[in-house]
């Protein structure tokens, strides 16, 4: 059993990377349900999504503002085009913590929503505490991998706090987590400006 955690080998942080950039070397798509999602947690990983096929679906429990209308803001041009996003975008960045990572985190993220990249949606049934990170291929004998434990998506989950995150391998689980995943996702409200609100 391989527990991940940032002084595990691999670190999860680099685990979760292999998970969204391939999932046992077939092409697949990647779906992540967290409680928290946060842009230091998606600066860890942001280039990635722009070079793989296949859009990255996110579902989120809860987020700060910044994060949630920079998501709100690459939705924005696909529903009506609009001059504002842009200045939005802007005073978003101007609120957040300005390292290298989050940086690039806040110029990329509202761009591949827009792409249709990454679609996010948010979760507003009850509380959702779940943290998995699935990459499924789909594929009988070949499904993927997934990633179960307490870690958010957040720099802090990724590399600073004590977290337990466990490796799922066996097909059958991947497809149980994924369905658990599928039926809250259709629950979900895609991310908009009434959604932030």
């Amino acid at each position: 059993m391989t527990i991940l955690h940032s002084h595990s080998d691999p670190q999860f942080a680099d685990y979760l990377r292999s998970v969204l950039a391939d999932a046992n070397g077939q092409p697949h798509n990647v779906d992540i349900a967290v409680g928290y999602y946060y842009l230091s947690g998606f600066a860890q990983v942001g280039d990635l999504p722009a070079s793989r096929p296949g859009a990255v679906r996110i579902l989120i429990g809860r987020t700060d503002r910044p994060t949630m209308a920079e998501i709100a803001a690459g939705y924005r041009p696909r529903e009506a085009a609009a001059a504002e996003t842009f200045a939005n975008v802007g005073r978003n960045t101007a609120a957040q913590p300005q390292g290298d990572a989050s940086e690039a985190g806040i110029k990329s993220l509202a761009a591949l929503v827009a792409g249709g990249k990454v679609e996010a949606r948010a979760y507003l049934k009850d509380r959702m505490h779940a943290k998995a990170y699935m990459g499924c291929t789909g594929i009988p004998g070949a499904p993927g991998t997934a990633i179960v434990g307490s870690a958010n998506f957040s720099a802090a989950g990724g590399a600073g706090n004590t977290e337990l995150n466990y490796p799922v391998i066996h097909g059958g689980d991947v497809a149980e987590i994924r369905g658990r995943f599928e039926r809250l996702w259709q629950e979900g409200e895609p991310v908009s400006d009434r959604v932030m609100e």
